[in-house]
């Protein structure tokens, strides 16, 4: 009895789930976290937040009380848009969840390619391949080092995109171009923006390459001018299913620090220099990363021309060689496709360095929104990998007398590179001190010392030293085609070769530590200090010594307000009204901020720090691994004020706030006009009192009873999506003192609920269900129409020939 073989679908995910689980297992097994910045200092504690939310207080869109006097964020439920995040968060720990959601993430990025590859109709092994690659590809992996995990499950989906779209263009149906929408609509909501915007763009060029290919092969308009009709019906489509996330970002977007745009100098920063294209084929040559903390230099940190940096290029060699066999060899519309798109990518990517980047930020929307053009270079690893499946395709299958010696010829212009490689090898102590005085300037970038520049040079040379040896290995391993070698054989050395490459890349890139016990979660004496004093107040840090108070984003993990913390994109008039804050000034007390932390040993008007000791507003109420003060001033989170001023404009309402007669807890600086009249002679603020009953995430509900008329202060940052409840009824909230909120009230008892509730996202929210539930309607309509098509044609009776 013939036994049955397993499908190629089951043995190349198998494939890449066994090589994913040995290639990363130091981050699944090792009960520690990824020794990563952005993760240690602010993913972590947004899992600690959200993991809390999703289970006390399950919603879509949440309000985030603990950095920057408050900021919007993503309710529990917002994770049924990013499954991955979702299932790993509710069944791991919030820090080893991390380690497993990015793993999945390329896990996922290596199946999607096996699928597009398999639709571009290439070999089983071969797509395999591609998939390998691109899920190994330093590109992303070293994504986790630099703690980007919203960026990897942006970038996943990738791949999945490009097979529907492929496919849509294939068969050119209105469906296949909406499941298009769909999977694109499903990647912008893996929550990182830059990455949709880059996608999109690649997804036009794709787009308008294959367009440009069909009118040559068949010199006809009216089929493309119909699959341009599906495309931007496509668009739309992709638009209304992506609303309840792209709504928000609008709102967002009008009042963040980037609302106007970016400048040109900040838009091109990490721009990759020209130059770094070499480190597609020698990593090393300009270092690796910056390091983390607890981390050995063992590796020679980054000094090229970009700020710093904390990712890798790296594809692997053989990659690169089948790559090459694709661009060399194969000649079909989707080589030459993935060829431009891989061209215009690195183009992109070199940022400022690439002359027409200049016009697409001046004239192309969204290019002056962003920073780093290099993030753009995910979609070069996508198309590299792609196109070494066809190279792989192409040495592997049909071999015949020409590609025979095709091939002798490739592996001889590589022999050229190889034998120049190897002299500067052997050349290289001749040449060292040359090379040392030449390129001194170079060598010794971001203020690097003799010693450091020499560390450099041995460095590039150590890397060319393992160039050559494995290039000399991908060289041989291609060269086994030429041989009487059985295909399986060749089919393992090739794993293996690239295993190895990328492996000994790779693992520069994945280091744990034990999470507990690490200057990220461990409490500091102000920490311990304000758990004892508890009540709702918020700390100013101003200090970042010791280590442990080098985590801004730590108070959130221990229910702690602070009127700082890093996000990546902030709120344009919080920044603005934070610059301001100065000790002795109002704006400090506005803010609600009790307690400020100053560096140890700091002296006081000239006068050394005692405990108790009252200087101005404030007292000294600890002196241990840091100075706490407290404030005397301190301002309640909610308070009421009788008396208030019209501000026309940024500067008038900090001129009003700065000036001496200014009394926050007695007035108000409003930018429009309240429905009652402005008073300046008014009932003294003491006789009104404000109660809070309870604050929680998005809900605050309060008690005030107003002696005269006036407004309540909500110190809270105003946000669109906020709304107000005065004794049931919702009234109009006033921007107040530039960045607060503030309700206008009647004399008398009220009771008082302020809710975040952004329309922006329960609009969006809707549309989003409403186009779902149309294109399932559609999508069921479509398919009963076509089976009872099949169903008409089969009851025809076949003709009878007399």
């Amino acid at each position: 009895m013939k036994q049955k073989r397993l499908s190629p679908l089951l043995l190349a995910v198998g494939g890449l789930c066994i090589l994913c689980l040995l290639c990363f297992s130091p981050l699944l097994f090792s009960g520690e976290i990824i020794n990563a910045t952005d993760i240690l200092t602010q993913q972590y504690f947004w899992n600690v937040f959200i993991k809390e939310n999703l289970f006390s207080d399950p919603c879509f869109r949440t309000w985030l009380p603990y950095i920057n006097a408050g900021t919007p964020f993503g309710g529990g439920l917002d994770l049924l848009f990013r499954p991955v995040s979702l299932l790993t968060l509710m069944l791991l720990p919030a820090d080893i969840a991390i380690n497993y959601e990015m793993t999945f993430y390329l896990f996922l990025a290596g199946v999607c390619m096996y699928f597009y590859m398999r639709e571009l109709k290439v070999a089983a092994f071969s797509a395999f391949l591609s998939a390998l690659f691109l899920m190994l590809s330093g590109q992303l992996v070293s994504l986790m080092n630099a703690g980007h995990v919203n960026k990897l499950g942006a970038i996943f989906p990738t791949a999945l995109v490009f097979w529907a779209f492929e496919r849509a263009l294939q068969r050119k149906t209105l469906q296949a171009f909406l499941l298009t929408a769909v999977i694109l609509s499903f990647q912008f909501y893996q929550g990182h923006i830059q990455i949709s915007f880059y996608l999109c763009i690649a997804i036009a060029l794709y787009y308008l390459v294959r367009m440009a290919i069909q009118w040559k092969q068949e010199g006809r308009c009216a089929p493309i001018w119909k699959l341009t009709a599906y495309a931007l019906v496509m668009v739309l489509a992709f638009l209304l299913l992506s609303a309840s996330g792209f709504l928000p970002w609008l709102s967002f977007a009008k009042v963040s620090e980037r609302a106007e745009g970016v400048s040109y100098e900040f838009a091109t920063s990490w721009s990759m220099p020209p130059e770094e294209l070499a480190t597609y084929l020698i990593p090393g040559m300009f270092g690796f990363r910056r390091l983390n903390h607890y981390e050995d230099e063992h590796i020679v940190p980054y000094w090229g021309r970009m700020p710093f940096t904390q990712t890798g290029h790296y594809l692997g060699l053989l990659p690169l060689l089948f790559m090459h066999l694709a661009l060399c060899f194969v000649r079909n519309k989707h080589v030459l496709t993935l060829g431009i798109l891989g061209i215009v990518i690195v183009l992109l990517g070199m940022g400022k360095y690439f002359p027409l980047y200049r016009l697409l930020y001046d004239y192309v929307p969204g290019f002056n929104k962003f920073r780093v053009p290099q993030m753009i270079l995910f979609l070069f690893a996508f198309s590299a990998s792609a196109l070494a499946g066809f190279g792989a395709e192409w040495l592997f299958s049909g071999w015949s007398a020409a590609r025979e010696t095709r091939l002798r010829i490739f592996i001889l212009a590589c022999l050229v590179v190889l034998m120049l490689a190897g002299v500067f090898v052997a050349l290289f102590p001749n040449l060292e001190p040359g090379l040392l005085s030449t390129f001194s300037e170079i060598l010794s970038r971001k203020g690097a010392t003799q010693e450091q520049a020499q560390v450099r040079l041995n460095s590039i040379f150590q890397e060319s030293v393992k160039f050559f040896v494995l290039f000399g290995m991908s060289l041989c391993t291609i060269g086994l085609r030429l041989t009487q070698i059985r295909q399986r054989w060749l089919y393992t050395a090739v794993l293996l070769v690239f295993l190895v490459d990328i492996g000994l890349f790779n693992d520069k890139f994945i280091d744990t530590i034990p999470l507990k016990g690490s200057h990220y979660t461990s409490e500091n004496d102000t920490i311990r200090y304000c758990k004892e004093n508890p009540g709702l107040y918020r700390v100013l840090p101003m200090t970042h010594e010791p280590a442990t108070y080098n985590v801004s984003n730590k108070f959130v993990s221990h229910k702690l307000a602070s009127v700082s913390g890093y996000e990546a994109v902030g709120v344009q008039y919080y920044n603005e009204f934070i610059r301001q804050i100065q000790l002795g000034s109002p704006f400090v007390d506005m803010l609600n901020i009790k307690y400020i932390i100053l560096p140890k040993h700091v002296e006081l008007n000239g006068e050394p720090i005692e405990i108790g000791k009252v200087v101005g507003p404030y007292k000294v109420v600890m002196d241990a691994d840091a100075v706490l003060l407290e404030n005397l001033n301190v301002l309640p989170r909610a308070y009421a004020v009788h008396k208030a001023y019209l501000a026309q404009s940024k500067d008038e309402a900090f001129s009003i706030m700065q000036h001496p007669s200014f009394h926050p807890y007695e007035s108000v600086v409003i930018e429009e006009q309240p429905q009652t009249a402005l008073s300046a002679n008014a009932t003294p603020s003491l006789q009104s009192m404000v109660e809070i009953s309870h604050y929680q995430t998005r809900t605050i509900k309060m008690h005030a009873t107003m002696a005269g008329d006036g407004f309540v202060v909500l110190s809270e940052k105003f946000y669109p999506g906020w709304k107000a409840y005065v004794d049931g009824h919702d009234t109009t909230i006033y921007k107040a003192n530039y960045t607060l909120q503030a309700i206008a009230l009647s004399k008398g008892e009220h009771e008082i609920i302020f809710r975040f509730e952004p329309v922006q996202y329960m609009l969006g929210l809707w549309i989003t269900i409403l186009s779902s539930c149309s294109f399932l309607v559609f999508a069921a309509y479509r398919r009963y129409m076509s089976s009872k098509r099949r169903l008409n044609n089969d009851a025809m009776p076949f003709p009878v020939n007399p």
